[in-house]
């Protein structure tokens, strides 16, 4: 092979070589993830007045999110919805309330979301497209009326994804 023909095949590869390096590089590159954090609530029960309390996390302060609120419960829990009060703390410490009517289940009983054996989950989205410093921080409470201590519900969570538009 004459010298001329061996530069140019090298060349060649070398072109390919690096277009591969930036096409993995690429697929690589972080992408804007979720976070999710779930909560143990007392083997006994949540009793009325006993906060819990989620602070958040974000992967990008420069987009907005979505916020989803999930329920794990078992097949022991005696009503059809679940009422909470959600309160949402910005990072200067203003508090928006928000209540939220969880359907547990359907009118004849029949436990809605997805799960194994004696356990389900239930998620709703309870803020869209907001920034993360309008959401420091997301507190909830029981509001059952007429109920001291819920039991049944076995985990609380949060989950928080980028916000498609």
């Amino acid at each position: 092979m004459h010298q001329h023909q061996i530069h140019k095949r090298s060349k060649h590869w070398s072109a390919s070589l690096l277009l591969m390096i930036l096409v993995c590089l690429g697929a690589c590159a972080p992408k804007h993830t979720s976070y999710s954090y779930f909560c143990d609530l007392p083997e006994d029960g949540w009793m009325e007045n006993t906060p819990i309390s989620f602070d958040t996390q974000y992967a990008d302060s420069s987009i907005t999110y979505d916020i989803t609120f999930a329920v794990r419960h078992s097949a022991s829990y005696s009503y059809g919805n679940l009422n909470l009060v959600l309160d949402f703390i910005s990072s200067t410490g203003k508090v928006e309330r928000k209540n939220l009517n969880f359907a547990i289940a359907d009118e004849f009983g029949n436990f809605k979301g997805g799960g194994f054996g004696d356990y389900y989950q239930r998620s709703q989205l309870v803020v869209a497209d907001v920034k993360p410093q309008d959401v420091h921080k997301v507190v909830a409470w029981p509001a059952m009326k007429g109920c001291k201590t819920l039991t049944g519900i076995h985990n609380l969570g949060i989950t928080i994804t980028p916000h498609e538009k």
